[in-house]
């Protein structure tokens, strides 16, 4: 029995301690609490939570202050500085072929032969004509001065002085046609003779040896590429920054040389169906690289702006209201405002004052910060 009461009595403490205020385990369980919701509570919690938060890796670049040169993106074509078709001057058989297709000549180098033989022989036959022709001629001016003598002592008729000094006229012209004639056939002689009007390379040829040419027939093309012309359009609106003689750099897809020449040419007009002008511009090219025919990306340089921070376009966040970009600053994300965009091929333009120099600007991992975001630099 008294076994029971101690038994009843020790239940209702436990009951009588488990109802008061802060009973057993009360305290712990209200302790924990607001550190379990700690985070939903108030502004300063907010700092708290970006403060534990895992920094994002980036990429920075260290800005430095230069002059980039503004530029006009163009396509241009390129073109030989010259270009002609070599044409057969004789008619006659092709008997020599001394250059082919490919062939690097220079100016006056001798290129094929058109029966030189023949007109050698031609040129033979017109001298003795003209040989002839002058004797004839000298003959009648003696005898028409012997007549004169004649004619004043009544030695000979009127009629036949005039028959005398007709016949001196008429071998004056035989002799300046045999004279015109030789000209010709040595003329002919040289033409049988082709050769390079200019130095380049052979790009085409059009006959082969035995073949019988008119005048006028193609037989090589010759082109000159030491120094290529490229034309490209531009527009309209761009034309007024566009000058005689600006800088033009030229690059190929397929090369990693960069060329440079002048502008030497802008249309005087208008295309008014596509809106554009023609401009050309002129490139060395010592190397043969540049090839006619093909395509070359142009920047033509309009101007320079001196003392700005080129940013790569990758490291700016463009909205409608301008851009953003981050500066690291100990361990930190700072956001800058660019209020106005101004491109230059793959970078931005900053000036002074929203950049300075030796700040680190994230170029890489820049869509995933905020304003504060911890960050860590894995590379510039």
């Amino acid at each position: 029995m008294k076994s029971y009461v101690v038994k009843v009595f020790f239940i209702i403490g436990v009951l009588l301690l488990a109802t008061l205020p802060g009973g057993c385990g009360g305290d712990g369980d209200e302790k924990q609490k607001p550190a379990a919701n700690g985070g939903a509570h108030g502004g300063g919690h907010g700092g708290a939570s970006m403060a534990g938060a895992r920094a994002s890796n980036v990429r920075t670049w260290t800005a430095v202050k230069t002059d980039v040169p503004l530029t006009i993106k163009a396509v241009g074509t390129i073109e030989a500085e010259e270009e002609v078709v070599v044409s057969a001057e004789v008619a006659a058989v092709v008997t020599d072929l001394l250059k082919d297709e490919g062939a690097s000549v220079q100016r006056g180098t001798l290129l094929g032969v058109i029966d030189e033989e023949k007109f050698r022989l031609e040129l033979v036959a017109r001298k003795a004509d003209f040989d002839k022709a002058e004797a004839n001629l000298e003959f009648s001016e003696k005898d028409l001065a012997r007549s004169d003598e004649l004619l004043s002592e009544g030695m000979i008729s009127q009629r036949d002085y005039d028959a005398k000094e007709l016949k001196l006229r008429t071998d004056g012209a035989v002799k300046n046609s045999a004279s015109a004639a030789a000209i010709l056939a040595e003329k002919e002689l040289r033409s049988s003779s082709v050769t390079a009007p200019f130095g380049g390379l052979i790009a085409e040829r059009f006959v082969s040896k035995g073949t019988y040419v008119k005048v006028g027939a193609k037989l090589f093309r010759l082109i000159d590429t030491r120094s290529v012309k490229v034309s490209a359009l531009v527009s309209e609106r761009r034309i007024s920054d566009i000058k005689m003689g600006q800088r033009v750099k030229v690059t190929l897809s397929s090369l990693t040389k960069e060329y440079e020449g002048g502008i030497y040419y802008i249309s005087p007009d208008l295309d008014e169906g596509k809106r554009v002008f023609e401009i050309k511009v002129r490139v060395k090219n010592r190397e043969g690289l540049l090839k006619p025919g093909l395509f070359a990306d142009m920047s033509i340089i309009t101007d320079v702006r001196e003392g700005v921070f080129a940013v790569p376009e990758k490291a700016v966040i463009v909205g409608k209201d301008g851009g953003v970009f981050y500066v690291v600053k100990d361990g930190l994300a700072s956001e800058r405002h660019l209020p106005l965009i101004e491109r230059d091929g793959e970078v931005i333009l900053v000036a002074s004052g929203i950049i300075e120099e030796g700040e680190e600007v994230v170029v890489e991992g820049a869509n995933k910060l905020k304003d504060g975001s911890k960050v860590k630099v894995v590379g510039r």
